[in-house]
């Protein structure tokens, strides 16, 4: 046998070993590539809840501080009316609670 033959008879070795060698591992490798492709798409749909979460409390941020702005607006002018209810003196003296349960009406 020649030199040449040698190499072309081990490259068919190699070539039928190495197909052998992938058919016998691909069931492995199919059920390998199937769990990456799911835990890909766990990450994926978990990063958009993440998002999806971060967006939300962005929302519920800006609405506590409208809610927070708005009782200190609010709270702003009941001082207001207190300190006129005390201006005015005697013509129309109303306790607290009367004035809250006034403004309520």
């Amino acid at each position: 046998m020649s030199i040449g033959s040698l190499i072309t008879l081990g490259s068919i070795l190699w070539f039928i070993c190495s197909d052998v060698f992938s058919c016998s591992q691909q069931p492995e490798l199919l059920k390998l590539n199937e769990e990456m492709s799911r835990i890909n798409s766990k990450i994926k749909s978990s990063r958009k809840e993440l998002e999806r979460k971060m967006v939300e409390r962005r929302k519920h941020a800006d609405e506590i501080k409208e809610l927070e702005s708005g009782i200190q607006d609010l709270s702003s002018k009941m001082d207001g009316l207190r300190e006129k209810s005390r201006d005015v003196g005697g013509k129309l003296p109303l306790a607290d609670g009367q004035l809250q349960e006034y403004f309520q009406m």
